[in-house]
């Protein structure tokens, strides 16, 4: 009988020893996951701005906390076609102390008709480094930022507007044509 309680509690001794190897398991998991989604995540993606014509780059913070130290370098250098931006004037937007949870910071890269017949490159990369306070960590994240598609739907708008004579034109004459079908204004 004492042999029986001996192995009955050499057993269930294993049984917690692998039940607490287990929970220790659980516990780191839910630690990486609790700083995975307690820090902040910075991105950076461009669009095209039909009414304005032009091509922005977006900077959002879509973390749950704030990013600190955010610098965003890129290569090649940011350059642009259209006369009124100067990129090197406005280095220090690429430079923020903070950027609060859930904040878009955005500004104009270029002109996209100017850009599309400039030759400059239409792809480059985008290096974000931050800190995340809420993790301690110092994060790098690297964005390739293709204006191709952005450019396309500024470009697309600029081809309506420039038809637009065109347009008006054949708008006239079907309006023309149904006047003298139907007989009335």
């Amino acid at each position: 009988m004492e042999t029986l309680a001996a192995w009955s509690t050499l057993a269930l001794a294993i049984i917690a020893v692998i039940a607490l190897i287990g929970a220790r398991g659980q516990i780191q998991e839910a630690r990486r996951l609790r700083i995975s989604t307690s820090r902040a995540y910075v991105t950076v993606h461009a669009e095209g701005d039909k009414a304005t014509r032009t091509i922005n780059l977006f900077v959002t913070n879509a973390g749950k906390t704030h990013a600190e130290n955010v610098e965003i370098t890129f290569d090649p250098p940011l350059d642009a076609a259209a006369d009124h931006l100067d990129h090197k004037k406005t280095a220090g937007f690429w430079k923020q102390p903070v950027i609060p949870p859930g904040v878009t910071i955005h500004t104009a890269l270029d002109s996209g008709p100017d850009r599309v017949d400039s030759g400059l490159p239409m792809a480059f990369t985008a290096t974000v480094v931050y800190k995340s306070p809420a993790t301690e960590e110092t994060l790098t994240y690297t964005y390739t930022i293709d204006l191709d598609a952005a450019a396309y739907s500024v470009r697309h708008i600029t081809s309506v507007d420039q038809d637009t004579p065109k347009q008006t034109r054949a708008l006239q004459s079907i309006a023309r044509t149904l006047h003298d079908r139907l007989g009335r204004d």
